[in-house]
Order: C-alpha cells, then structure tokens, then sequence
C-alpha cells in the first residue's frame, strides 16, 4: 500500500512542477510580448494630397514594398525569450465630420523608408507627423453619448482538401475539410484597366465608392477605414509562415502550399472507371490485354511434370493506388479551371502581406443617421469582388443573428467596444485571448470555456474593459497554458490587392472632403549660390 502511495504522490509532484513551469513559461511569454509591443515607437504619417495625381495604383503597390519587414524574428531566441513580433503598418483614410485626410502609421524607426517610398512615386504629396485622430471621437460600453457601428472584412471563398490516398482525409466529411481560398485574388485596378494610365475621365477607380461614403459625413459624424498590414515572411517553415490550418485534420499550410493543392485538385479528374484487385485491364483501344501463364499438363514417361502455356486475362494485382484520380493537361481543362490558375499564379508572383481591414462609423449620440450608414458599410466594398474573383463578407460589431442572443442588451456593446479598441490600438496579428463563446464537445470543455465569453458579458458588464482584459487573460494562462490564440480576421494579400484598397486617388475622385494643397513644403536644393 505504501509503494501505490508513493507512486502517486511522485506522480503528482512531477505533474504539479510540469505545471507550474507551463504557467510560469506562459506568463513569461506574455510579458516580454507585451512589453517589446509597448516598445515599439509608433508616430502617425498624414498624406496631404496635390491638386492633380496622374498615377495609377501601381505607384501604390510599388511603394508599398516599404511594408515588407520581418525582421528581428528570425532566430528563437529573440521571438520566445525577449517577445520579438513582426512589425505592421496601418494605411488609413479617416473622414473626420466630412474632412477626408490620408493617413500611414509606422514605427518611427521607419519614417524615413516610408516616406521616400511615397514621394518617389507622389513627387507632388507633403507628408508630415500629425496627431492621432482617434482621440477626438471615444466610445465605452456602458455609455449612451456616442454611438458606434463597425466591421471586419474576411475573404469568403474557401476550398475543399482533396482526399488523395494516404492523406488521411478519406474518411472526413467534405464540410469539415474546407479551407480559406485566399489565393483567390480580389478585384483589382488590373482588372479595371487602371494599370494603362487611360485619361482621367475614363478611369474607374474601386476605391471612389469608399471615398464617396467617407466625404459624406456631416456635423458630429466621423468615419475610419483601416488596413493593417504586415509581411508573411518567406515560405520555408520559419517566422509564421504556416498561418493556415485545416481542424478537421490538423494539417497546417502556408498559403502557397495550399495554393500547390488546389492545383492538384484541378489538374486531376476521376478515371472512367476505377479499378479494383481482380479487375480486368484494358488496354487504350478498349480491348482486354491477356497474359500468358505456365500451368501443370501432367506428366512425361520419367514422372516428371509438364507445364504449357495458355493465354489469360490479365487483371489488377491491386486496388486503384490513386484513388480514380489521373492528371490533365493545362488544354484539357476547362475555361473556369485556366482562368483559376491564372489567378492563383498571378496572386503568388507578387509579395504578399498578412492583412486586416476595418471599417468604423462613430457619431455623437444625438445623430439619427446610423440606419443609411449602416448600409452603406455593408455595400462599398462589393467592387472589389465579384464571379471568379475573391469576394469581402463584413463581421459587424451586432455578429448576433436573434435578438435574444443580445441577452439584456449586453453583448452588442461589448463587440462594439472591442472593435473599437482594437481599431484604436491597431489590433490584428496578437489577439490577447481566444473566442471562448461556444460549447465544446468534451464535458471538461463544458464547465470551465461553455460560453465563457456570453458569462462574461453579463457578470463584468459594470466593469471596463481593461479589467475584463486582465481576467480573461488571468483564466487563459491558468486553464489553457499550452494554448496560443490565433487572430480570426487576418487574411492574405498581394501588393496589387493592397494598393487596389489602399492608394492615393487622382481627380477621378471628385469627393468634396478631400482636402487638396496647391504646393509643397520642401528645403532648398544644396546646390543654389549663397
């Protein structure tokens, strides 16, 4: 009785110190990430605008390499030990009661990068340090003065996992086998012709309906449009490059991996007829190969056997090892399929940033304009989409489809105050908790996460949300010290799809708010006579 004792005891000191070294890792971990985030020098850019811009997008995308830095991730060390993250860029536009005003934030580290990136292709653009315009509007959860509506964007299209043998796929439904399709590529000024410098009256830039919206605001109404971006780094299994994974079967992908499946997927097709152990082989003329075989034909005058040859059916030794799968030639596929592979290849031929868009309208509770706003918000962003293409589904801040799921109109105001923050404080890649609002499967899952987020909403309601913040993370480093959340709205894009959503419009867009100057400051040239 006493070795049994013995034993369980060793066993619960070995797992108590597993566990407190789990916690004090997980604890560790948060607090050098947070404190090398608190680190980084962030100054707000403003873009003031020329008169004329003659330049297409492509100016944009070709600026828009100053965004390509992941750095100081590299070696394990420096991302596990000291909390090193991959440094982002947040491009702006921000109507501010009507004001239309352009803005890029960066770490200070990098103004000078950014800002000879974009006068090199906006020789016409001043670009100076300006105040965060964020200040000026603040909305709290508990309180009725401000009024607040917003969204993310996610891509839609997603693609089902082929079921190749050996995958261990074949037995999983095809539901749960679907996967993000970002290597769909959006609608972009490519598509729109914008990329042959047409005249100006010609041009249809996508982005003029969201301009149009913003320099539609009026007195106590604001308006932000936000794209966080950040380098995917390279594809070769290093510094958060396998951002994609499968849940059904664990499986993680970078996205051109994924992009390499899809291929497959559509350079295969079924056989005609798939074949099974004993089955005849035909040849390519529809006619049955035979085979020739020694079989026993008794015996010679010494007692020794006899054999002869007969001529048999030849059939598969085996199961079809491929699954009824051949592959095609690019002129065998059909239309829909060569237009997919242009697009997949199109979209990796170019660098490629992480991204997460945001969209906010905010206005002094007093405004009785949310219900157009609203709309609009839903609608603006329809043209960078469409058949064939990659297509935007808004995540508004009311993500509730029943009324009653708003339990005591307590829930709403929670998302609507986390997206404001999140906006804010250019929240996208390092989320601080992971969505805990839906029952899990195991019963373990059910007592400590089973709506863990819905409690929250109701018990902490008169709390802030800084304090439920420090709670949740508390409960995660406790409960779940082996877990990592992951953000939920991030998604990939090339720099055409960046600079098609994020660029500096020429007069095409006639939006009145967008404020112009008719010149530049500059310093002298070094050479004039003194």
């Amino acid at each position: 009785m006493q070795i049994i004792l013995d034993i369980f005891l060793f066993i619960l000191y070995i797992t108590l110190f597993l566990l407190v070294l789990a916690w004090t890792w997980k604890f560790w971990s948060m607090y050098v990430a947070q404190k090398f985030m608190s680190s980084m020098n962030f100054i707000l850019l403003e873009i003031r605008l020329p008169r004329e811009i003659f330049k297409s997008p492509e100016s944009m995308e070709i600026a828009a390499n100053a965004f390509l830095q992941s750095g100081g991730v590299a070696q394990w060390y420096k991302r596990n030990w000291l909390g090193n993250v991959v440094t982002f860029f947040s491009l702006e536009i921000a109507s501010i009661e009507g004001d239309v005003r352009f803005f890029i934030r960066t770490e200070k580290k990098f103004k000078e990068l950014v800002s000879n990136n974009m006068y090199s292709q906006y020789p016409g653009i001043e670009i100076v340090e300006a105040e965060d315009y964020v200040t000026k509007m603040f909305y709290e959860h508990r309180h009725k003065y401000v009024g607040m509506w917003g969204l993310t964007n996610k891509l839609t299209e997603k693609f089902t996992l082929p079921k190749i043998s050996g995958s261990g796929r074949e037995e999983i439904e095809d539901d749960k086998l679907k996967v993000p399709a970002d290597f769909r590529m959006l609608k972009t000024y490519v598509d729109y012709k914008q990329d042959k410098d047409p005249k100006e009256e010609f041009e249809h830039d996508p982005l003029t309906p969201v301009l149009e919206w913003l320099g539609s605001m009026k007195k106590g109404e604001h308006a932000w449009y936000q794209v966080i971006v950040q380098d995917v780094g390279k594809f070769d299994g290093k510094a958060f490059s396998k951002t994609y994974q499968c849940e059904a079967t664990h499986e993680e992908f970078t996205l051109k991996e994924l992009a390499d499946e899809r291929r497959k997927q559509l350079r295969s097709r079924l056989k005609k007829s798939k074949f099974k152990k004993g089955d005849a082989v035909f040849d390519k003329y529809g006619y049955p190969e035979t085979m020739k075989v020694r079989i026993p034909d008794g015996q010679d005058e010494n007692g020794k056997d006899k054999f002869k040859e007969i001529e048999k059916p030849r059939t598969y030794q085996m199961d079809d090892p491929d699954a009824g799968l051949e592959d095609l030639k690019d002129t065998d596929l059909t239309e829909e399929a060569k237009e997919e592979l242009k697009m997949i290849n199109r979209k990796l031929q170019k660098p490629l940033v992480r991204a997460t868009i945001r969209l906010v309208y905010i206005a002094d509770a007093k405004v009785n304009n949310f219900g157009p706003n609203i709309q609009s918000t839903l609608s603006i962003f329809k043209q960078f989409g469409g058949p064939g293409y990659n297509n935007f589904a808004p995540s508004p801040t009311d993500p509730y489809d029943y009324s009653w799921e708003n339990t005591g109109n307590k829930r709403v105001p929670w998302r609507t105050e986390e997206m404001f923050e999140a906006y804010v404080e250019r929240e996208a890649f390092y989320p601080h908790v992971p969505d805990r609002s839906k029952l899990k499967s195991k019963l373990v899952d059910v007592f400590l996460d089973g709506g863990l987020d819905w409690y929250a909403d109701i018990k902490l309601f008169k709390y802030s949300l800084g304090t439920r913040k420090i709670l949740r993370m508390l409960y995660e480093g406790i409960f779940h010290p082996f877990e990592h959340p992951h953000p939920k709205t991030v998604f990939t894009l090339n720099l055409e799809e960046l600079a098609t959503l994020w660029h500096l419009p020429g007069t095409v867009a006639t939006t009145p708010g967008i404020k112009r100057v008719d010149s530049i400051k500059s310093d002298a040239p070094d050479n004039l006579p003194r």
